[in-house]
């Protein structure tokens, strides 16, 4: 029997309690990857078969959540219409709108929440031109700028925090997505369902119909919401939603049609069918597609920041000269006795052995300094000028001249 005083026991009890809840953890862990993510969907429904000239026409504008997890936060759409028009009555809150151009509008709402399965309407007039046109063709887009793509970015961190790494949000966020989670649009899980169009008649339309028990009002208009479902889905007073029929209850979000089961994927490279996605384990959760194989996310390596180095202080705009150490004095000549002697020469020579010789001043191999003939005596900024031999030396090298002949005698 086991004492539950002894420390051992006590120790052994601790280690078996960890190892279950990191077990635990890790399955849980394991059970939630990859995190789920909101799907919206955009649908533009007619409220009738033809529009007349100069006159509204109105138009359901759906958006969908078909994604497994809630949305909260803003929502954008543009609409298109390929006949030149004005915008209706349209002011509905939360909703707000504006024309970018004739025929081409921008809507918003700043705040929607979306569980998965619902949805959320906007009744959107357009008043037709005249056009020669028979027929126009109407388009709705999802606008996935701005503060919009804080849903990209939290389904990234919820992904990273899984990893148990931190995000940073970039242009590159997506494609990141796309490797975990298998799959990303332009701000959600899925860039199919983000379009949608509808065509209309350009003629004389059919009288609205007189409002019913069962229909609700938007707008001023008696709308039905069961003629507004998609996708052969029929509206389920129940659950307050559109819905496949009972013979085809599966509904596709890709191809957006209800039927019997909806077909398995055949996930390779080690993913597996998640959420209707082909996803990467949670252990190499990064996809590869051009190996086609799923591997380990790699950590970044630490950085080391280091200061920058100091910036020179500004230096002077005024002209430089290359500067070198003088060149060493030579030692005093010591010349004999018997030379000595008044000749003078002329400039340029000087006396050696009684005779008057072109100087050769022996210039060091460490600087070499170029001469400038001097013209009228003047010499260029920084070079002084050497009267004796009737050239400019730079002012900040010692004169050789002035080594052996000493001072130039200041002229009277």
């Amino acid at each position: 029997m086991f004492d539950p005083e002894d420390s051992m026991f006590r120790l052994a009890c601790v280690a078996l309690c960890a190892m279950t809840l990191w077990g635990s953890a890790a399955a849980r862990a394991a059970a939630d990857w990859p995190p789920a993510a909101p799907d919206l969907a955009i649908s533009i429904v007619p409220s009738s078969p033809a529009c007349l000239e100069a006159d509204d026409c109105t138009f359901l504008v759906r958006i969908e959540n078909l994604g497994a997890a809630a949305y909260d936060g803003p929502i954008g759409f543009k609409l298109v219409s390929s006949v030149a028009a004005v915008s209706g009555p349209n002011a509905q809150a939360p909703w707000s709108c504006r024309k970018d151009d004739f025929g081409k509008f921008s809507c918003a709402t700043p705040t929607a929440s979306l569980a998965p399965g619902k949805s959320a309407d906007l009744m959107f007039a357009l008043r037709m031109l005249p056009t020669p046109q028979s027929r126009a063709r109407d388009c709705a887009s999802l606008d996935w700028t701005g503060e919009r793509l804080e849903l990209r970015d939290g389904v990234l961190h919820a992904a990273f925090e899984a990893l148990g790494q931190k995000a940073s949000p970039s242009s590159t966020s997506s494609d990141a997505l796309r490797a975990l989670i298998g799959n990303w649009g332009d701000g959600d899980l899925r860039a199919e369902n983000d379009q949608d169009c509808a065509s209309i008649a350009i003629e004389p339309p059919a009288p609205p119909p007189a409002c019913q028990t069962s229909e609700a009002q938007v707008d001023g208009q008696c709308v039905s919401l069961a003629n507004y479902c998609t996708a052969g889905r029929s509206f389920d007073g129940a659950k307050g939603q559109c819905s496949c029929p009972a013979d085809r209850p599966a509904f596709d979000p890709v191809t957006r049609s209800c039927g019997a089961n909806v077909a398995a994927l055949e996930c390779g490279g080690g993913r597996k069918a998640v959420n209707g996605l082909c996803a990467c384990p949670l252990e190499t959760p990064l996809w590869n597609e051009t190996a086609g194989a799923c591997q380990a996310m790699k950590r970044p390596e630490a950085k080391v920041e280091t200061a920058p180095p100091a910036q020179p202080k500004a230096q002077s705009i005024a002209p430089k000269v290359a500067t070198a150490e003088p060149p060493p004095e030579p030692e005093p000549v010591v010349k004999p006795a018997k030379q000595k002697t008044t000749r003078v020469c002329s400039p340029g020579r000087v006396l050696r052995d009684g005779l008057c010789v072109r100087n050769h001043v022996r210039r060091s191999a460490r600087a070499i300094a170029p001469r400038r003939t001097a013209q009228a005596g003047k010499c260029p900024p920084l070079f002084s000028y050497n009267r004796r031999a009737n050239y400019c030396w730079p002012a900040l090298w010692l004169d050789p001249d002035i080594l052996v002949h000493g001072p130039i005698p200041r002229q009277p």
